[in-house]
């Protein structure tokens, strides 16, 4: 084990929101080139790697009863994705606990990927650069590469291809998660490409000005016509949330949780109350911000 090695490591993961999202075709291995602009939260689980001595020993517990703690957890992924390639990690024992909504369109799963690799590399001194954990992150998921590096980012191909954005100005945010259930498989599936593709510039364009009301109006996701029109209470919360001070309010990713941006904290609280009171039965709403890098 490296002399730079670390006995116990913390770190936060923190969700990300679907600020553009667009389909451009769908790809001979199946998947689609997207081009999206992604945007991590301060919203974040929270981790706890600890090195033990027992060789050979890896152990994931979670404070979410569902939450799969085997070989089929990202986390757990992570470190047999490293172990093959370097030996030396080894005797981990992990404690991660869940704030960011489970299969909700915020790259949970993902982010928790992405941070089990960055920690493990720091406990175990490894000699591996971002661009080379970046590639092991690609054979995680798509969406694991958007975590180890910035806050906000330009992705195409399949979500993989990155081009940091920078200096973007903080944003308050709503989210909410309906209590459905959404396969971002069978939304793709559903999904009927169109010859119209918005201008993701205008995106950037907006991002770069820090203008809030011009990044609301840029707001969009291909994929919202598909889900909402199975579940019509993502076109609810959306109006609710316009009718109750957003600037701008939209679906995140597959679904089916759905943001708003305001211009401060205390009116995306606002609003939540009210959505509260209007959906007793959601247990998941959370006011937030855009993370910096």
């Amino acid at each position: 084990m490296s002399e730079t090695a670390k006995k116990t490591i913390r770190c936060n993961a923190g969700a990300k929101i679907n600020l553009f999202l667009d389909v451009i075709s769908k790809r001979d291995d199946g998947y689609h080139n997207l081009v999206s602009v992604m945007q991590r939260l301060e919203l974040c689980d929270s981790l706890e790697f600890k090195k033990v001595n027992k060789p050979g020993y890896f152990k994931l517990v979670c404070d979410r009863r569902r939450m799969p703690t085997d070989a089929k957890n990202l986390v757990h992924k992570a470190y047999t994705a490293l172990k093959l390639r370097y030996p030396q990690v080894d005797g981990i024992f992990v404690n991660l606990m869940k704030t960011v909504p489970v299969s909700a369109g915020l790259g949970g799963g993902s982010s928790d990927c992405a941070a089990a690799l960055v920690a493990l590399r720091r406990m175990f001194g490894l000699d591996v650069s971002d661009d080379e954990l970046s590639a092991i992150a690609r054979t995680l998921g798509a969406d694991v590469p958007f975590f180890i590096n910035g806050a906000t980012a330009l992705a195409e191909g399949i979500g993989d291809i990155l081009t940091p954005i920078e200096n973007v100005s903080a944003l308050h945010i709503l989210l909410v998660r309906p209590r459905i259930s959404v396969s971002t498989k069978s939304v793709f599936s559903s999904f009927t490409l169109s010859e119209h593709h918005p201008d993701v510039n205008e995106m950037l364009s907006a991002l770069s000005k820090g203008d809030i009301d011009e990044i609301s109006s840029c707001l969009y996701n291909a994929l919202e016509s598909v889900t909402a029109g199975l579940y019509p209470i993502i076109r609810d919360i959306k109006s609710e949330m316009i009718e109750n001070g957003a600037s701008g309010s939209l679906m995140s990713g597959s679904g089916p949780t759905v943001f708003g941006i305001f211009k401060t904290k205390e009116a995306a609280e606002s609003c939540m109350t009210v959505i509260k009171g209007a959906h007793p039965e959601i247990n998941e709403m959370f006011v937030t911000e855009t993370a910096a890098v």
